[in-house]
């Protein structure tokens, strides 16, 4: 079975075709859209990373969490396939990002008919939003490392159950809605989202009154991206003085 996501180490997973900036997308205030799947080791090393980003500007930008479903359905593919690969990666984001794999996930990697499939994660990351948005990405981050360090079963409910006990949030309301239709038919929805933006994982766009712009494609240390948002945002202000907008 051939997986059609492309993962280099670098730092990248992507389609075929990857993000062209342009000046579309203008908006009154700075948005950052983070790319991402449940299942991407990549992402998964970015999540720390992330963490600092949206700690260092959780005043001055809005952060929206964007599920590409890079290994979701049709793109799933038994553990035999790309056990391999994984094995090869790690090292190198474990290098890059200080991300850890734990000896669990380890022992998942032998399991040669589990799915890499990351529907259920997704939405159990929809299901979540929906009941604690301002939560999501403590969230996402928790599948993660569950998967990734933890090798908990990502098809199981009770992993998600698990996972919600630090949250203000119902189990029973939480399980009936993950296996709901709608949070299915939602979480697909944002795939399509995804999907328009061409987006590498893990990647995150910036929007602003300049327009949308790739703020890195790809693991960048946290250090970089900050970087770089403070140089938009350096922009930003002076491109009002000049207009004569505040």
């Amino acid at each position: 079975m051939e997986n059609k996501v492309n993962c280099d180490v670098t730092g990248m997973c992507s389609h075929e075709q990857a993000f062209t900036p342009s000046g579309a997308g203008r908006t009154d205030t700075v948005e950052i859209i983070y790319g991402y799947d449940p299942l991407c080791g990549w992402c998964y090393g970015f999540s720390a990373h992330l963490q600092q980003i949206r700690a260092a500007f959780r005043d001055k930008v809005r952060f929206t969490l964007l599920n590409g479903g890079i290994f979701a359905n049709t793109r799933q593919t038994p553990m035999e396939f790309i056990s391999a690969h994984i094995n090869r990666s790690m090292p190198y984001v474990t290098e890059r990002t200080g991300a850890i794999f734990g000896a669990h996930f380890r022992q998942l990697l032998l399991k040669k008919e589990y799915p890499y499939d990351s529907e259920k994660a997704s939405v159990a990351v929809t299901v979540f939003r929906e009941l604690l948005p301002g939560k999501v990405f403590e969230f996402a981050a928790a599948v993660q490392t569950a998967f990734f360090y933890n090798g908990m079963d990502i098809h199981a409910d009770s992993t998600y159950l698990e996972l919600i006990r630090p949250f203000d949030i119902d189990p029973p309301l939480f399980l009936s809605k993950l296996q709901s239709a709608a949070s299915r038919q939602l979480t697909h929805e944002e795939y399509s989202a995804a999907a328009r933006y061409r987006l590498a994982y893990p990647s995150s766009l910036i929007i602003s009154p300049l327009g949308t712009e790739m703020l890195h494609e790809g693991f960048e240390p946290a250090s970089q991206v900050i970087a770089k948002i403070e140089r938009k945002l350096l922009q930003l202000q002076q491109t009002s003085v000049v207009t004569g907008h505040t």
